[in-house]
């Protein structure tokens, strides 16, 4: 099995016969242009939710550490 562009070959062999598949990918999300607007929307939004996770992920570190030592 391997990858080829935008194909997935999956050759079949034994001892009697030999047989390749290909199955094409297809893509299920559209492309963001630079120039949209919605797409900007959407990357600003994910880039804001993955700094707030990342505090608060640090934040409860921090409370517990600080916990820990009283």
């Amino acid at each position: 099995m391997y990858l080829s562009h935008s194909s997935i070959i999956c050759n079949h062999s034994n001892q009697a016969s030999w047989s390749k598949d290909t199955g094409i990918i297809e893509h299920f999300c559209r492309p963001c242009t630079d120039l949209s607007v919605v797409c900007l929307v959407k990357k600003v939004l994910f880039s804001v939710g993955l700094i707030i996770m990342v505090s608060a992920v640090f934040g409860v570190h921090l409370m517990e550490k600080v916990g820990k030592q009283k």
